[in-house]
């Protein structure tokens, strides 16, 4: 079992060099005794920019992960690259005994993700994942909310947030989305893999593992291939959730708040956020009603936040021996939900999650 001392600087290497990977190096950044001292990315340029803007040697610069892993001493690799590629690379980088923290989501299918997860166990090396959602400051204030049992016990949870991301605006710019990450236009598996992952497992970080999912999904846009709406129900035997999302709302831009609409529903009051309004935390109970602030710093400073939280709990793992909160049997939970939600909605029927993972969840 690894335990590292908190005066060991920890060497780490990243893989990926996109547009996510400038939020985790300046979370690398501010961990004490953590440095990133190596870089691979597949177009070597992209690679060399990132080393040059955070201080990297350019000689600790690859073309590959795998010439990065054996060239390099490291404690951990970073891998913030494409789910597709995410097998290969966590696969190769526990076999080389380095611990992995890898980008949500960590695979594209279940089998791949139990083989991951399982021979990480069995070589005694930690896997986990970067799933920073569960991070944000209002998804913190909310489960010492429940913790605290401010509404009593919990029952409903409704999250919708509506944006236009597929769709050309309404002065006839380009699909945000489209401009933004033009790969996703030929995802046959769009807003539920890409994003509504992490609004699954917010509600799993709450309410707990639902046992039943139903879901309802459309492909709005003609520009993209996979589903911009979703409406999905998770049922845990004595609480619902639903969770209402879009990347296809004409007038609901792509520069919106970070916050999502919520509901929180208990026994004795309930909890609201509502962005359209303000950025409060209202809590109604039989004790009386109070508003907190959903967060404290500009909303991009809070962005970064939750990405450095989501780093530390990674580290802080490594110094104690224990695993973090999204470690990867926890956060295959989430993608066995993911999965289950698209079949769910090929198929029109309540899926049973355990039932539909098999031993993948045992």
């Amino acid at each position: 079992m690894w335990k590292y001392s908190d005066k060991q600087i920890l060497r780490g290497g990243l893989f990926g060099s996109g547009q996510v990977t400038r939020y985790h190096m300046d979370a690398w950044k501010v961990i004490d005794n953590v440095e990133i001292v190596a870089i691979a990315n597949r177009t070597v340029e992209k690679a060399q920019e990132l080393a040059e803007v955070y201080g990297v040697d350019p000689s600790k610069v690859y073309s590959s992960h795998k010439a990065l892993l054996k060239n390099e001493d490291l404690d951990f690799v970073d891998i913030a690259t494409v789910p597709q590629v995410h097998y290969e690379q966590v696969m190769d980088s526990i076999d080389s005994g380095r611990h992995a923290f890898c980008q949500k989501p960590f695979s594209m299918d279940l089998d791949s993700a139990y083989q991951m997860m399982t021979m990480a166990e069995k070589r005694g090396v930690l896997l986990s994942v970067n799933e920073n959602w569960r991070w944000r400051s209002w998804y913190r204030k909310l489960k010492e909310l429940l913790i605290e049992n401010r509404i009593g016990k919990p029952r409903y949870l409704y999250i919708r947030r509506h944006n236009n991301g597929t769709l050309p605006t309404l002065n006839e710019q380009p699909p945000a989305l489209a401009e933004k990450q033009p790969y996703t236009q030929d995802l046959e598996q769009l807003i539920l893999f890409e994003w509504g992952i992490h609004i699954i497992d917010v509600a799993r970080f709450l309410f707990g593992d639902p046992s039943t999912v139903y879901a309802s999904m459309l492909n709005v846009s003609p520009y993209f291939k996979g589903e911009d709406r979703i409406v999905l129900t998770l049922n845990t035997g004595d609480t619902h959730a639903v969770l209402d999302l879009s990347w296809a709302s004409l007038g609901k831009e792509e520069k919106v708040s970070q916050l999502e609409y919520i509901d929180l529903e208990g026994e004795e009051g309930s909890i609201r956020i509502n962005p359209e309004i303000d950025n409060g935390i209202h809590v109604f109970s039989r004790n009386g009603a109070y508003t907190m602030p959903a967060f404290s710093l500009s909303e991009s400073d809070e962005y970064q936040l939750s990405y450095t939280r989501a780093h530390q709990d990674f580290v802080r793992a490594l110094r104690t021996g224990k695993y973090p909160e999204t470690c990867a049997r926890d956060n295959i939970k989430t993608l066995a939900v993911v999965f289950a939600a698209y079949q769910s909605a090929g198929k029109n029927r309540v899926v049973d999650i355990r039932d539909f993972a098999g031993e993948v969840l045992k």
